[in-house]
C-alpha cells in the first residue's frame, strides 16, 4: 500500500522516477517484491545506475535508487548532455550549469554508450574526486592515453584507464608537492613512479 523512494534527488526527471517505481511497487507484495520489474521501470531513465527494494510487512515497500554521476559534458550551452564515469551518456538528465570537463566531442554519438578512446577519458573521469574534478578543464586521448587537462594547463597523462583512482592520488601527491617547479605534465602511467616533465 506505500512505496517509499529514496534517491532520486529533485527536479522533474527524479519526479518521473519516484512516480514509475511506485507504480511498479504498488503492484507487488511485501512477500513477493521483484527488483527486476523496478530496474525495468525505470529503464528509460540513464542516469539510474541501480535499485534495490526493502519490503517492511504487512505494506510497506522501500526502493533505494542509486545514481550514476556525472563527470564530462559533451556539447556546450543549453545543448549539453552529461556523461557518467562509465560510459553511459545521460540523455534527459538536466546538465545545464554543471561545471565538469569539457570532452572533444561537439555532440554526442546517437548509442547509449561511449567507446573506444573516449570511454578511457571518461573512465579516469569517473575515478577522480569532485574537488579533483573541479580543477580539470577539458581530456583527450594522445601518446599518453587518456589523458586530463587541469586548469592551467598542466596534462595528466594517464597511460590508460586501468588503476585510475591509484594514479589520481599520485597525481595529488606530486601536485601538492610545494618544491615543485613549474611543469607541463605528470606521467602517472606507474603510479607508484610518477614523471613530470616541462
Amino acid at each position: 500500500k506505500t512505496v517509499q523512494v529514496e534517491g532520486v534527488g529533485e527536479g522533474a526527471i527524479g519526479r518521473s522516477i519516484e512516480r514509475a517505481l511506485t507504480a511498479a511497487g504498488l503492484e507487488m507484495t511485501t512477500l513477493h517484491v521483484r527488483e527486476e520489474k523496478l530496474a525495468e521501470a525505470v529503464g528509460r531513465f540513464p542516469v539510474v545506475a541501480s535499485v534495490s527494494a526493502d519490503p517492511s510487512f504487512p505494506s510497506t515497500l522501500k526502493v533505494t535508487v542509486v545514481k550514476r554521476r556525472p563527470v564530462g559534458l559533451i556539447g556546450e550551452g543549453s545543448e549539453a548532455v552529461a556523461v557518467a564515469g562509465d560510459g553511459v551518456i545521460l540523455r534527459g538528465a538536466p546538465a545545464r550549469g554543471l561545471e565538469l570537463p569539457q570532452l572533444p566531442l561537439s555532440s554526442p554519438p546517437k548509442r547509449t554508450h561511449l567507446g573506444g578512446p573516449m570511454l578511457g577519458q571518461v573512465r579516469i573521469l569517473g575515478q577522480a574526486s569532485a574537488p579533483q574534478l573541479r580543477y580539470v578543464d577539458g581530456t583527450f586521448y594522445g601518446s599518453g592515453g587518456p589523458t586530463a587537462v587541469l586548469d592551467g594547463g598542466v596534462e595528466l597523462r594517464f597511460g590508460n584507464a586501468a588503476g585510475a583512482a591509484q594514479k589520481w592520488r599520485a597525481a595529488a601527491a606530486v601536485l601538492s608537492d610545494p618544491g615543485l617547479g613549474p611543469l607541463d605534465y605528470v606521467d602517472l602511467s606507474v603510479p607508484g613512479r610518477p614523471a613530470v616533465g616541462g
